[in-house]
């Protein structure tokens, strides 16, 4: 019989214990897992492997999973993320075994609870006693994901090449990022949740935006939705913590960021979906400059106050963005703004200039860290007057008050003797109380009473510590069994390996055999081919010609093929030159025709033919390029070459008609003048 708790901090929680040899280092973990509800147990689960334990999560809905090791659900923090983003966001995750900053093992906390005899708990009984844990606000929620949240607002498909229509889809685009990006901004200001909006601008509208939520994941579920279709898609992304935070469920307090340092800055910022930076300090020096994309002001407020207290935040802009002035209002600090926006070539000067004077060592990387860089230093030289009179005033005073917080009140308004007499009413006012103090016994006895407090606090976790050092003793003697267990098997495993390497080795293989089949099909192909032009070439039905790329006189004998007796002809890729030598090479050879497969130069087509040569454009045939030989119809050649020959004989009598009559004409001249003599 399971006795119910009688005081709870959660209606239903689901507790989750590792199983032996299960952990998410050794590959896909499982687990056994207690439902309870209102103290009770509901259900119990022996095996559930990760998938199955988040779908039992979506399925219940407990306002608690919890665990004694989160790292029990991932064997690293990034995978831990994904595993927390697939919770419902009402689910919490609880680490039992974390209180304050000390580490507690489940056992000491189930016996020092009634929830354990002393025994070794299986994993089923260690799910129970942690979701018992749980339900009594034993441990600590673990908080993985900052208070903001990522919308990006984004076209699915690139744009590639093309003309109008391309256009007109890029248009499209634009107008269903801008409907989607007004949608999301009406949301979130109708909910009032605050926000920072950065987009991106192409030649048809926005290309893209990106909005800074300040307000967890869940606070904007059923406001914004998560979307993805053809053309656009709205992603929501929770921000992670740089490290993994434990919330005491007990009036316990998260620990506080440790004070920044008494320096007072200048914060030049730059924002837009890349935001630049520049931090110098009250006296012009430089301490930080950097970029970074979607940086949210929070994120830049956490980085500035490492380095001091800023006093002044600064843009290069007039007027200045909403997010510097939140910026601004945030931090309490004054916004300075130049009288008109800074110019390109008015920043490079300010910055080229300081760089060369006292700038030694920064590395000014982009466009986004010289504006803020720019506009920090256009805020110092604003009020570097000021600073030289209050360091004057304060020498001629002569009172012991730091310089930097004179300068801070003077930036804030006051005047330079106001800024010294308030302050010297403060140093006068924490001596006295310091004084006062001092003299009452009170205060001695409250110190013993807190001291004796520590001790007593101390006592306790000393005795934690005990317990938890047999523990580890134990689990020492454990492993050092599990590690010759291990050792046993490491033979086998290197055989195994052996064996996996063999199995890649057939896979190469069975690979480089299937290549060469295709290869030797491909060859097979080729040679039936072949054989089937062979044949033609025996019937007399096809000419086979080796193409020649270029035409010397010592490949005619090569690559000439004899068609019939007295006649031969060659295949030419292009003929563009002929010399007297190569003309007289093709007569003596007896080449009758030219096949030309591209260009022939009209002189020496016209050479040619004087010589009775023919030439044959490729175009004229019927044909196939067959690995670098011209396979031509026997009868289109025929065909063709005597059409080519008789037109030669036609034009070769012309020549000859006409030389006869210039014989003739010359004849007769020549006589008529002799009689005439």
């Amino acid at each position: 019989m399971v006795e119910a708790v009688v005081i709870g901090a959660f209606r239903k929680v689901i507790g989750v214990d590792i199983l032996p040899f299960k952990h998410p280092l050794r590959g896909e973990p499982a687990f056994a897992l207690t439902i309870l509800e209102d103290g009770i147990v509901k259900k119990r689960i022996e095996e559930a492997s990760l998938s199955k334990l988040l779908k039992v999560v979506k399925k219940e809905k407990p306002e608690v999973l919890a665990l004694d090791n989160i790292f029990e659900l991932a064997s690293n923090v990034s995978k831990l993320l994904r595993v927390f983003n697939s919770l419902p966001p009402s689910t919490k995750v609880v680490q039992v075994t974390k209180l304050a900053d000390t580490d507690i093992p489940l056992e000491v906390l189930a016996n020092k609870h009634g929830l354990a005899n002393g025994n070794k708990l299986s994993p089923l009984e260690a799910s129970e006693v942690i979701a018992k844990l749980a339900y009594m606000g034993i441990g600590s929620i673990v908080s993985l994901f900052e208070e903001e949240t990522r919308i990006i607002v984004a076209k699915c498909r690139s744009l590639g090449q093309g003309g109008m229509s391309s256009n007109r889809y890029e248009r499209n685009i634009s107008g269903l990022i801008l409907r989607a990006t007004r949608k999301v901004e009406e949301a979130l200001s109708k909910h009032g949740i605050d926000y920072d909006l950065f987009f991106k601008k192409g030649s048809y509208g926005l290309t893209g935006s990106l909005f800074i939520v300040y307000a967890p994941r869940e606070k904007l579920y059923g406001i914004v939705k998560q979307a993805k279709g053809h053309d656009l898609k709205i992603l929501i992304r929770p921000v992670p913590k740089k490290n993994i935070e434990y919330i005491p469920l007990r009036g316990g307090k998260k620990v506080a960021l440790k004070a920044a340092r008494r320096n007072y800055l200048i914060v030049g910022v730059d924002p837009g979906i890349e935001t630049g930076l520049a931090v110098l300090t009250i006296l012009g020096k430089p301490l930080l400059l950097a970029s970074a994309r979607g940086i949210s002001r929070n994120q830049i407020i956490e980085r500035v106050t490492n380095y001091g207290v800023p006093l002044v935040i600064a843009t290069d802009v007039n007027p200045p963005s909403l997010y510097v002035k939140k910026l601004a209002s945030s931090l309490n600090s004054v916004l300075y703004v130049p009288p008109r926006d800074l110019s390109i070539v008015e920043k490079r000067k300010i910055v080229r200039e300081f760089i060369e004077r006292e700038g030694r060592g920064i590395k000014v990387i982009n466009s986004h860290q010289r504006d803020a860089l720019a506009a920090a230093l256009k805020a110092f030289y604003a009020i570097k007057e000021k600073i030289e009179r209050v360091r004057e005033e304060l020498s001629k005073a002569k009172l012991n008050i730091p310089l930097q917080e004179v300068i801070a009140l003077v930036i804030k308004g006051k005047t330079v003797r106001e800024a010294l007499e308030e302050l010297g009413k403060e140093e006068r006012k924490k001596r006295r109380v310091i004084q006062i103090k001092g003299g009452k016994e009170e205060a001695y006895e409250e110190e013993l009473k807190r001291k004796v407090r520590i001790i007593e606090e101390l006592r306790r976790r000393n005795r934690i510590l005990l317990e938890e050092l047999r523990n580890k003793e134990d689990e020492i003697k454990k492993l050092k069994i599990t590690l010759e267990r291990e050792l046993s098997k490491r033979e086998h495993l290197r055989k195994e390996n052996a064996l996996v390497a063999l199995e890649e080795r057939v896979r190469e293989l069975s690979k480089e055999v299937a290549s060469l089949r295709k290869e030797n099909e491909e060859l097979r192909d080729k040679l039936r081919s072949w054989r089937e032009v062979a044949l033609k070439v025996a019937e007399g039905e096809l000419l086979c010609l080796k193409v020649m790329d270029v035409l010397t006189p010592s490949r005619l004998l090569t690559f000439s093929i004899r068609i019939k007796e007295g006649a031969n002809i060659i295949a030419v890729k292009e003929l563009t030159t002929l010399n007297e030598t190569l003309m007289d090479r093709l007569i003596k050879s007896g080449i009758k025709a030219i096949i030309v497969l591209t260009h022939i130069a009209k002189d020496i087509e016209e050479l040619l033919a004087e010589n009775m040569i023919a030439v044959i454009r490729v175009k004229e045939l019927k044909y196939e390029d067959m690995d670098g030989y011209l396979l031509v119809s026997r009868e289109t050649l025929d065909r063709a070459l005597r059409a080519k020959t008789e037109l030669m004989e036609l034009r070769r009598e012309a020549r000859l008609r006409e030389q006869l009559k210039e014989v003739i004409y010359k004849y007769r001249e020549r006589r008529v003048k002799e009689l005439s003599s």
